[in-house]
């Protein structure tokens, strides 16, 4: 079952501006559950196409609003990435700071503390050695 409403698949199974250029050039409707972002370049696509067969513009306009279209979409899927690799990054430091913490509940030991100290910090805390002291 694919959901076309929520969030965009993994970038390893979408559709590349070609596959979906070629469902808009001949009108057909995609069967395989585009995302949101897959369906606004068809969408865009697809009314190029007719303004193109109707003669309301010229294949070198077509051509420009295609490219158009293509990069605006492009460009959303870059940011779709973005927000995926920024919401993993913190889901993971989460689950650091979490098993950090956790183990420091069940052992108030200074190792733990310096477990905990690197979690929320990544590891790019300074020793006293690294300060010189």
């Amino acid at each position: 079952m694919t959901d076309n409403t929520s969030e965009p698949r993994s970038t390893k199974y979408r559709l590349t501006a070609d596959q979906i250029s070629a469902y808009a050039s001949s009108g057909e409707i995609p069967k395989d559950g585009m995302c949101y972002v897959d369906w606004l370049l068809w969408y865009m696509l697809r009314d190029i196409y007719r303004n193109y067969n109707s003669g309301k513009i010229n294949k070198e306009h077509g051509a420009e609003l295609k490219t158009k279209a293509v990069t605006v979409w492009e460009k959303e899927w870059f940011r779709i990435e973005q927000i995926n690799q920024t919401a993993n990054r913190a889901a993971e430091l989460w689950r650091r700071v979490e098993s950090a913490a956790s183990a420091f509940r069940i052992d108030r030991t200074l190792d733990n503390a310096d477990g905990l100290l690197a979690a929320i910090y990544g590891g790019t805390m300074r020793t006293d050695d690294q300060e010189g002291r």
